[in-house]
Order: C-alpha cells, then structure tokens, then sequence
C-alpha cells in the first residue's frame, strides 16, 4: 500500500500581490525546508503576473518558493515571453483541449514519493475563445493515463455550473483528485 500523500493546491495566484501572500505562506508552512507539510504543491498561475499571464521570470520565482505544479488557463498567453519557456518548463501545464500543436501541454506525471501522480488541466468551453472538447480528450486519454498512474489529480477552469454538470455526466469516476478552479460560477443554491 502506498504512504499518504498530502497535496495542496492554490487556486489563481493574481499579480504581485497573489504571488508575496503565497510566498509569506509557504514560507510560513516550512515549504523547502525538511519540515515541509505537503508532499506536493500545485498551484493556478494564469494570472500571476501583473494579473495576467505569466512571465519567465515570475514562473521561475514560483519554481523557487516550492510549488512543484503549475496548472493555467486562457489567460497563459497574455504574456508572449511564455512561448520562449513553455516548452522547456518541466512544471507549466496549459490546459490539454487546445488544439493540437499549441505550446506546452496539458498534462504531467510527476513522481512523489515514490509515487506517479498525473495532473491533468482543462478548459471549460462555455463564454471562452473556441476550445477542443475537454470531454473528447478524457474519453480519448483517461486509459493511457490510467495506465501510466493510478493517481490523478484534474484541474478544470470552468464559466457556467453547465460545464460541471456535463463533466459530471461524461466523466464520472475518472479521477482521484478533481478541482474546480471557477471563474465565476453561478451557483444553484
């Protein structure tokens, strides 16, 4: 049986201000340090620099505070030095459903303890610039994945509830991890 992993996940670092909160917290916490809680960090980076996008530089000073994941979104772009790294970056993901032949890629495996954890990132569709449908990917990939580790933690940056409905619809039972990093979603409540 595997030992516990203990995750932590930041939801959208926003400018410089997200970035010193995050920075004061971990260091707070003892992240690089032999007293580390977390295992594993990950963290939303779209708009960590100056509120959108993200630069080599600021993906370089996330690297070195202990975030081990980097998970986005539409707004990667907005800072065009990312395509000079995002393919060199062993931690950026952009969302999987670009179409294919975007920079970067939309999914990573990663060994903690031992243990190989995929991160998956997905775009929702709904009031976004046209994306391929995350639902098709799943279908298409979960078995490789699956194959490749039975741990997997999946990010999707969503608009409507809509989208969480069909994900939960197409995709049940396809993850160990999810996390909905919503934009804005309106509740059923």
């Amino acid at each position: 049986m595997n030992e516990l992993i203990k995750v932590l996940f930041i939801g959208d670092i926003v400018g410089r201000p997200g970035r010193n909160i995050v920075k004061d917290y971990l260091g707070a916490l003892g992240v690089n340090t032999e007293n580390n809680p977390y295992d594993f960090i990950i963290a939303n980076v779209e708009n960590a620099s100056h509120g959108f996008g993200l630069t080599e530089k600021n993906h370089k000073e996330l690297g070195e505070i202990g975030i081990n994941c980097f998970t986005s979104g539409n707004h990667i772009w907005d800072k065009k030095d990312v395509y000079s790294y995002i393919n060199d970056s062993d931690r950026l993901i952009r969302p999987w459903n670009y179409p294919k032949g975007t920079y970067g890629v939309g999914h990573r495996i990663f060994d903690v303890k031992g243990t190989k954890i995929a991160v998956m990132n997905f775009l929702g569709r709904t009031f976004m610039s046209p994306v391929d449908s995350p639902w098709e990917i799943i279908e298409k990939e979960i078995e490789n994945i699956k194959q490749a580790t039975p741990e997997r933690v999946k990010e999707h940056l969503l608009e409507l509830i809509q989208d969480l409905v069909e994900e939960e619809q197409i995709t049940p039972g396809c993850d160990n991890g999810y996390i909905d990093n919503e934009e804005g979603i309106p509740l059923l409540d």
